[in-house]
């Protein structure tokens, strides 16, 4: 099985912006979190369980 995988990171987000992504991943559940703190394949794995 292959994936194909595309990141758009968003850049030069205003303030209101980068307060709205934020405001949005606390509601989904995100912690603010450096994001190397876990590796790829342990946060697949978290997503499945």
């Amino acid at each position: 099985m292959y994936i194909n995988l595309q990141v758009m990171t968003p850049v030069n987000l205003s303030a209101e912006q980068k307060k709205l992504l934020e405001k949005f991943a606390e509601l989904g559940g995100e912690k603010n979190r450096h994001p190397e703190e876990e590796g790829f394949f342990k946060r697949l794995l978290n997503n499945f369980q």
